[in-house]
């Protein structure tokens, strides 16, 4: 998301948090808040784990 976006949706959710959003606003920050979450949804699923902790197995004997 740009920067042009993200400071949209932080004013937006200003603006619901102080109850004076429109019906429209609310529908325009819905819309980028998905986008937002999506977004970072595909990064983290496309994004290698560099990390991977060994898996330790332990019998009984």
């Amino acid at each position: 998301m740009n920067k042009k976006k993200t400071i949209r949706l932080n004013w937006l959710f200003e603006k619901m948090t102080a109850n004076t959003a429109s019906v429209e606003e609310q529908v325009e920050l819905k819309a980028l808040y998905k986008e937002y979450i999506y977004e970072e949804r595909d990064c983290v699923t496309t994004t290698p784990n560099v990390y991977t902790p060994e898996k330790h197995y332990f019998t009984s004997k």
